[in-house]
């Protein structure tokens, strides 16, 4: 991860720890599908569709992670993380694109989409989509989900 801000280089390996005690689904560029057994059905290859749209979005750079892992407790609902660079596009808009895939996506359940951006300049955007609770706003938007 040569010339990544410490800040990011923390938040990644926090992540995939987080991700290597709860079961996730990680896949790295190029890396292939493989079974996950955490109860959430296909969602390798569900998780693999939406990261070879994603690779598509005009303005992003690089795509270098997305996860999904279908906990659902008091402290975790099921969530996907996207963690990309972004070229001179504004983020917002990469934002917006990978926001509109996953909720268009076959990953269910998903409640949360976390979404962090790195620019060339190295400002970081992190924001977090909630779909559990502005269900009706982003059916509005996108129309309804494939998947219930």
């Amino acid at each position: 991860m040569g010339g990544v801000p410490t800040m990011l280089r923390c938040a990644a390996l926090t992540l995939l720890a987080a991700l290597a005690l709860s079961g996730c689904t990680v896949l790295g560029p190029g890396e292939p599908a493989a079974d996950n057994d955490s109860g959430c059905g296909d969602c390798a290859a569900e998780t693999e569709a939406l990261r070879a749209e994603l690779d598509q979005l005009p303005g992003l750079s690089e795509l270098e992670m997305v996860e999904y892992g279908s906990e659902d407790t008091l402290e975790r609902s099921p969530t996907l993380t996207v963690q990309a660079r972004v070229t001179d596009a504004e983020a917002g808009t990469v934002h917006e694109g990978i926001v509109e895939a996953a909720w268009r996506s076959d990953l269910d359940p998903l409640d949360v989409v976390i979404v962090v951006t790195q620019d060339a300049a190295g400002e970081i955007v992190n924001e977090q989509y909630v779909f559990r609770t502005d269900a009706e706003r982003y059916t509005r938007k996108y129309g309804p989900r494939p998947v219930s």
